[in-house]
């Protein structure tokens, strides 16, 4: 039952996990995965038990003594390992920060005594603890002290623990459970010393802040504080500094009294050799291992603190001495690196000189320098890609092994267990020599070169890639280690129960056999009874190293070392989640960080290498969760220096590892993208898209193996982040040139054809490619445009004259571009427009006035109305004669012409009459664009639209968000509504108004002439007209066919000056039509009679004066048809001005 419970849970959880998968068979994340370190499903794989060590050894109520002994080392191995754990996860961290403070902040005055001061509760938590480290450390080596002493020897009681009378050391209790975490508590407090040694904030902050504490403590009433508070603060900062900031924790642990009334320590010969004995056997292992040795150090210092033996381990230590050659530098954690030998130098000089060391320094300084140049060569990058191949086959060896579908044979659970044990070594290895190689050079002050950069990179992603296989599997390990562990418990148990019977069957028993007996019956309890919780294995550890002591006749020495390589397994599976944790943690990356842009620089390199990206950020997650954030719930900051407690030394990290991630990468990428799109696109050649092709690195690595990222709170997208550049570039391209949206187009298809990359349409407003010339910048610049641009007043519209443009095409400013430009900018810009029209029209008007006041033309002028007033009824039947306007054209020019134009002040005054009509036409198509988009817009509001609010009608039905939603629809249509309306209204008659009563004032009175003008104006405008036409058959420069905007400023301004009726009293365009006509029928008259004097004279024989005479009637008759062809083409323009005239006059009726 309990078993099928187990598969179904465990079913769901793969189920669950597989929507969640973390990277692929070969290390790597998979397509579409999120990477981090950490897990999205965490699972923990360490069995829990709520009892106590007493209820645990409740089984035997005979053996006093042994559950006295194994309760007392329990629990003094419990407290040691929480002491160790929990200053690992509290005070590391947050000494490691101190001083560390947000890049490029100003610091003001006195924020490094504020630090300090914020800090010295921290300070005070470990003065605390390392009070009770010191007790705890006291109360075990007086607990070994007691259990072994020379008293003890004869008891027969204890002769299970000592070997009974006469018995040697191997028979022994060897309690190895009880040093080993000595040892590590030891370790922690050697790397609080070096943590806080290393950091030089601690001394310089402690300093400012005495200093500080004594100017107070000079004047307190001005402190609102008295001399004696000041002082008991001076006398803690005293304290603080003597007990845990002057290299002093590990020291004022070893130099504390063991002696007591009860216990002797340093004359006690069965303690010391039991020390020993541990000493040597640990530093077996070490050997083998290289692990624990800070701790394993400790112990050696605290054995010759208490007895003061320089020749009994002299050996040894020169064995330990040696050690470092092999291992010249440990990293203890963070920014902290720790040597050995220096350790052994500066607490036993004395054993370092005895030991036959000359000069230690220096050879200290050459083993490290000789171990640093072989750690390069075989490093770098031979033992780099012999890690690399041993760890791809030990993966490929775990994904089948650990298969969903895998058996749970015995076999089979004995290969699981051992390629656990395999991954977590080989990371733990890999992650060593990256911290020994990075540690090293910086303390021979070395710099790394690029290539060891990322060679050190590379195995950082080695040990990711075993983390992530681990958590890929979890699932999977969640069921299979307790199978493994009820393997090896069996195992265990087998040796067991074969003690259990040598020592039943044994004919004499002794009370130590009884005691021996208790303690195997014990153990084998321990391992029926429930699953090695942390408790149980202390326990079992314990109980095991009495089961198998007095090894004589009863089983052999290789059965107990079988067993310690069993127990060591089960209790590597009991921590198996811890361990993995701290083996692959990469938090030492914070401080050498500055390696990052390197690394991402040679994937950016080498595209193939992208899915590594997941495993380098998985690797900087580290320092987040394992430094900056409380490991206990990942949120809480821990850098207590800080006003914020740190989470502005949080998001700066981020922002820092977020800012080297998109210089490195996204930046460089998006260009890249963008030149490789352009590039194809813009060469139409075959062959050259082939050599770009082959010359461009393949990106689509990026976006097509490589999944979104996950870094703290962010979601990193590469291929989203490269869509939106994308997008945001096309559209700003697009709408500074709108005729190029077809390019962006196909660059948009390719990019989805050879990167994946889907990228958003750049829909121009209204959907429409005509949207052109942009309204806002028109009315802006006005008056540039209406000089470079003739208006056609029938089809309402504007195009750029040639003479002013040097583009390829001309533009053209139609009613739908003024649409689609009011959707764009809204319907505010035309008030702006019209605002903008008549500032410009006031200052043309100026200009208009200024030319008509000036003597010469008032004079031409007033010439003008007398001759028509004197002859209008005597000889020019009350039309204004061609002649007179003829007349006026060249005696204006006889006043001069432009320097920069090379026009006459008529034509520059037809120029300033054209712009005023060209400005008056923008208005004209502002008005009619913003007709057609309010129509467009509210073609679906029926005309007698509702005014009741629709919230209103919505209240009682829907939910609040819906009802905003019905408002603000009600206030756009009715906004909507009220503009139409609005824009019904005549803005011509809105300026007519304002200028005429202005105009029509008295001062302007020289204005009233304006009206005998218009003849030879018109008259110049056509030809200026018959050129600009002629030269558009030539294709010429200035070539032009419309310009409507002089007839709409004429009709404007007789409209505003009240002049109509007078300029129709000319009846000009009558007068034009009489005299093209009269001349028209006088040439043809002229030609009919030369082409009958031709036809009379073919048909005779003539003499050679007649012949030259008939040659020269055919020129006249050759110069009278082009005269025939200018007549007919003046009188076609001067009706075209004529209708135009008249149709823009209907704009200014009343």
């Amino acid at each position: 039952m309990q078993d099928s419970f187990h598969d179904d849970v465990v079913t769901q959880l793969l189920e669950s996990h597989d929507q969640y998968q973390i990277g692929s068979a070969s290390g790597m994340p998979a397509v579409g995965s999120i990477g981090s370190s950490q897990p999205l499903i965490r699972f923990s794989f360490a069995p829990n038990e709520n009892l106590r060590f007493d209820e645990l050894l409740q089984i035997s109520t005979e053996n006093q003594i042994l559950r006295k002994v194994l309760l007392v080392f329990a629990h003094l191995c419990e407290e040691m390992s929480f002491l160790s754990t929990f200053a690992k996860q509290h005070f590391f961290p947050a000494l490691s920060l101190f001083g560390v403070t947000v890049q490029d902040q100003d610091e003001l005055d006195g924020e490094k005594q504020l630090q300090f001061g914020r800090a010295i509760p921290l300070l005070m938590d470990l003065w605390n603890f390392c009070a009770r480290s010191n007790y705890v450390v006291k109360s075990t080596i007086q607990q070994l002290a007691s259990l072994f002493c020379d008293t003890n020897v004869n008891d027969k009681n204890l002769a299970t623990y000592l070997g009974g009378p006469g018995g040697s050391q191997s028979q022994y209790s060897h309690f190895e459970r009880v040093y080993e975490t000595l040892g590590e508590l030891l370790g922690v407090l050697i790397t609080l010393d070096e943590i806080i040694l290393q950091n030089s904030a601690f001394s310089h902050q402690l300093t400012l802040y005495k200093r500080m504490i004594s100017k107070v403590m000079t004047e307190p009433e001005r402190y609102g504080t008295t001399k004696q508070n000041v002082g008991k603060v001076y006398y803690l900062l005293e304290k603080v500094e003597g007990d845990v900031l002057d290299d002093s924790i590990f020291k004022s642990c070893i130099n504390q009294a063991f002696e007591d009334v009860v216990t002797y320590t340093q004359l006690n010969k069965i303690l010391k050799m039991e020390f020993e004995h541990h000493l040597k056997l640990q530093f077996e292992e070490i050997l083998k291992t290289r692990f624990d040795f800070v701790g394993f150090c400790g112990l050696y210092i605290l054995y010759f603190n208490l007895w003061m033996d320089n020749q009994t381990l002299k050996k040894l230590f020169k064995q330990v001495w040696e050690f470092h050659k092999k291992c010249p530098i440990i990293h203890l954690y963070g920014n902290t690196a720790w040597s050995s030998a220096e350790f052994f130098l500066a607490k036993v000089p004395d054993m370092v000189r005895l030991s036959g060391v000359k000069n230690p320094k220096k050879e200290i300084e050459v083993d490290r320098s000789k171990y640093m140049d072989g750690l390069i060569k075989s490093l770098f990058p031979n033992m780099v890609n012999q890690l690399n191949l041993k760890m791809n086959i030990w993966q490929s060896r775990f994904e089948s092994n650990f298969d969903v579908l895998a058996s749970a044979g015995r076999d089979v659970l004995a290969v699981e267990g051992s390629l656990l044990l395999q991954g977590l070594e080989l990371a733990q290895q890999i992650n060593t020599l990256v911290k020994n190689g990075i540690y090293l050079h910086i303390l021979a002050a070395k710099s790394l070169s690029m290539s060891q950069v990322l060679q050190l990179c590379s195995m950082v992603e080695m040990v990711k890639s075993i983390q992530n296989s681990f958590y890929r599997k979890s699932p999977q390990l969640a069921k299979h280690i307790s199978y493994i562990t009820e393997f090896l418990t069996f195992k265990i148990q087998r040796f067991l129960v074969v003690l259990r019977n040598r020592l039943q069957t044994k004919k004499k028993q002794s009370n130590a056999d009884a005691d021996q007996l208790s303690a195997v019956l014990l153990a084998l309890h321990l391992l029926d009874s429930g699953h090695p919780s942390k408790k149980r294995l202390v326990l079992l550890s314990l109980t095991l190293s009495v089961a198998f002591s007095r090894a004589s006749g009863l089983f052999k020495e290789s059965e107990y070392e079988e067993v310690k390589v069993l127990m060591k397994r089960l209790e590597v599976l009991a921590h198996f989640d811890v361990l993995l944790g701290e083996y692959c943690d990469c938090s030492y990356l914070y401080w050498n960080r500055n390696v990052i842009p390197a690394f991402f620089d040679k994937v950016y390199e080498n595209p193939s290498r992208a899915p590594q990206l997941h495993l380098m950020m998985s690797a900087l997650q580290d320092p987040l969760y394992n430094v900056l954030l409380s490991s206990k719930d990942g949120i809480t900051p821990v850098a207590v220096h800080l006003e914020d407690g740190g989470k502005a030394l949080v998001d700066d990290y981020v922002d820092e590892i977020m800012s080297y991630f998109n210089a490195h990468i996204v930046d460089p990428l998006c260009q890249e993208i963008e030149t490789d799109l352009r590039l194809h696109i813009h060469n139409t050649n075959v062959f050259k898209k082939k050599a770009i092709a082959s010359q461009t690195k393949d990106l689509s690595p990026f976006f097509k193996t490589l999944g979104p990222i996950r870094f703290h709170n962010k979601l990193i997208e590469i291929k989203r982040l490269v869509e939106k550049y994308l997008d945001k570039t096309f559209y700003d391209f697009t709408i500074i040139a709108l005729h190029d949206w077809k390019t962006y187009e196909e660059m948009r298809n390719l990019a989805f054809e050879k990167y994946g990359l889907n990228l958003i349409n750049v829909y121009l407003p209204g959907q429409t490619l005509e949207q052109g010339l942009d309204v806002l910048e028109i009315t802006r610049n006005i008056h540039v445009f209406v000089s470079k641009f003739s208006y056609n007043l029938n089809q309402n519209m504007f195009i750029e004259q040639c003479a002013k443009s040097e583009a390829k095409s001309l533009n053209v400013l139609h009613i739908k571009h003024i649409a689609n430009s009011i959707r764009t900018h809204g319907t505010g810009i035309m008030n702006t427009t019209i605002n903008f029209v008549y500032r410009f029209l006031g200052k043309k008007l100026y200009i208009f006035s200024q030319f008509l006041f000036d003597d010469h033309i008032k004079s031409r002028l007033l010439k003008d109305i007398r001759f028509y007033k004197d002859e209008a009824l005597k000889s020019l039947d009350n039309k204004f004669p061609l002649k007179s306007a003829k007349k006026f054209i060249k005696d204006i020019k006889k006043l001069g012409l432009s320097s920069q134009s090379g026009l006459s002040y008529l034509d520059q005054f037809r120029v300033l009459i054209t712009e005023i009509g060209n400005a008056l036409g923008y208005v004209r198509m502002v008005r009619a664009g913003g007709l057609r988009y309010i129509n467009d817009a509210i073609q679906f509001v029926p005309m007698n639209y509702d005014a009741n609010n629709m919230s209103v009608l919505c209240k009682d039905v829907f939910s609040q968000e819906t009802i905003e939603a019905a408002n603000n629809l009600h206030n756009v249509v009715l906004n909507m509504a009220k503009i139409s309306q609005s824009q019904r209204s005549d803005y011509f008659k809105t300026l007519e108004t304002v200028f005429k009563n202005e105009l029509l004032k008295e001062q302007n009175n020289h204005l009233r002439n304006f009206y005998i003008i218009i003849p030879a104006l018109t008259l110049s405008f056509v030809e200026t007209m018959l050129i600009s036409k002629d030269k558009m058959l030539r294709s010429g420069k200035e070539a032009s066919f419309t310009d409507d905007g002089f007839a709409l400023g004429v009709a404007f301004i007789l409209k505003v000056l009240c002049q109509n009726e007078k300029f129709d009293s000319l009846h000009w365009f009558e007068s034009v039509a009489m005299t093209f006509k009269q001349e028209y029928e006088d040439t043809k008259r002229v030609m009919a009679e030369l082409s009958q004097k031709k036809n009379e004279g073919n048909k005779k024989k003539m003499s050679e004066k007649e012949r030259e005479k008939m040659i020269q009637n055919d020129d006249e008759l050759q110069t009278m048809n082009l005269t025939l062809n200018r007549i007919l083409s003046y009188k076609r323009e001067f009706e075209l001005l004529f209708f135009s005239f008249s149709g823009a006059r209907v704009f200014f009726r009343d």
